[in-house]
């Protein structure tokens, strides 16, 4: 017998196990793909996050609260009427949102805050007057503190404030008691 009829056989039985072996190694390696080049999966978020331990004290001077919230932000202060003044009910209130303050005065003063009563105070924002021959608190605001320590030096009737990077002074022209309640009252605004 010759040999011939078993060769096309042979190349074929060949030819059937390259497929299978080719179909095998293509789907073996699509299922090993995926462990050999993973998906990158996203970046894990944070639920949770851990605030400073730092406080701000409210504009009443007695309360106090601490960061909150996702983006560690102060917590609300409490709201608290500030219409009128604890210690004196009766006391009008003068509110400046401009510069972010408020005092209460009684009704007697008049609020001064005009050009023609504030010349010759050129920082003053706000003049309060009883009577008499001068102003009694005058309320100025400086961008620096040499400005209003070249102007007072250490006069101990100045008190200053600092609210949003300014320096608010009063000063107590005439030593008044009553006018050193009326600075007592000085609050700043949120």
């Amino acid at each position: 017998m010759k040999a011939r009829g078993f060769a096309p056989i042979i190349i074929l039985v060949i030819t059937l196990i390259i497929i299978t072996s080719g179909i095998a190694y293509f789907f073996g390696l699509k299922n090993t793909r995926s462990k050999i080049f993973p998906t990158p999966s996203p970046e894990p978020t944070i639920t949770s996050v851990a605030c400073t331990l730092e406080a701000k004290i409210c504009p009443d001077g007695k309360t106090s609260v601490g960061r909150v919230g996702p983006n560690c932000e102060f917590a609300p202060c409490p709201e608290t009427d500030t219409s009128q003044s604890v210690a004196h009910p009766d006391w009008k209130l003068y509110k400046n949102e401009q510069y972010g303050f408020q005092i209460f005065h009684p009704d007697s003063y008049k609020v001064l805050n005009d050009q023609e009563n504030l010349y010759g105070w050129p920082d003053a924002i706000v003049l309060l007057y009883n009577g008499g021959q001068s102003y009694d608190l005058p309320i100025e605001v400086w961008d620096f503190k040499t400005e209003y320590v070249d102007k007072y030096k250490d006069d101990p009737r100045l008190t200053v404030k600092e609210v949003k990077g300014k320096f608010i002074t009063l000063f107590n022209m005439n030593t008044e008691d009553e006018v050193d309640e009326i600075i007592d009252t000085f609050k700043t605004l949120e």
